[in-house]
């Protein structure tokens, strides 16, 4: 007994398109121009729906397909729209967080270096003002004898005494003043320099006339 094998169904399948294509290559040729054309698009547009059957079912299934994936990529698109929005938006807020941070960095170290400055020069303020204190005192511990020598002599020491006292009143004013005022370092080298010039102008007056007086004693 001999048996027969069906054919595969991708046999059909090529056999069916033959067919196909045999009745197609007989049909077209009779048809009118018009339906030609309109023929032709139809098969474009099969192809492009990748069906084979040109029924209006094939054609309404490929479409709803296609509707479907149309909405499914829409609304894909929307998702990655919104996200990035959010994306821009936490972008933004972090943007200002930095300039927030780089502002507070740069508020901390000018409250650092401010406090730093300011600390130093009140330490160096309060050693002027001992200076001039320690100063004052070693001017306010010079007494100066009148010589019993001569009127010039004489005349010469009360001038120098009134502008000694005229000088320590100033000293002191500006010394109060100053106490009161912001620190003003040149100020106060200039008026340590000059307290100390005077010391020296003193000292040496106390000696010329110490020295004249020995020499009038022997």
């Amino acid at each position: 007994m001999v048996t027969t094998q069906e054919p595969s169904a991708s046999t059909q399948r090529a056999t069916s398109i033959v067919l196909k294509q045999q009745i197609t290559d007989a049909i077209i040729p009779k048809l009118s121009p018009e339906i030609r054309e309109k023929l032709e698009a139809l098969t474009r547009v099969a192809d492009l729906l990748g069906i084979d059957d040109m029924s209006f079912a094939s054609y309404s299934s490929a479409i709803t397909r296609l509707s479907s994936r149309e909405s499914d990529a829409q609304h894909t698109l929307n998702r990655l729209a919104y996200v990035e929005q959010e994306l821009k938006n936490h972008l933004q807020a972090m943007r200002h967080e930095e300039q927030l941070i780089e502002s507070w960095i740069e508020r901390l170290d000018l409250d650092l270096k401010t406090s730093e400055s300011a600390s130093t020069i009140e330490r160096r303020r309060e050693l002027l003002l001992k200076k001039a204190k320690e100063d004052r005192a070693v001017l306010e511990t010079i007494v100066v004898d009148p010589p019993p020598t001569t009127f010039a002599d004489l005349t010469a020491q009360q001038a120098a005494n009134e502008r000694r006292a005229q000088s320590i009143k100033s000293k002191r004013a500006q010394i109060k003043a100053f106490r009161g005022l912001p620190p003003n370092l040149e100020l106060a080298r200039q008026q340590l320099k000059a307290a100390r010039a005077a010391q020296m102008k003193l000292i040496q007056t106390r000696e010329r006339l110490l020295g004249r007086m020995a020499d009038g004693v022997a």
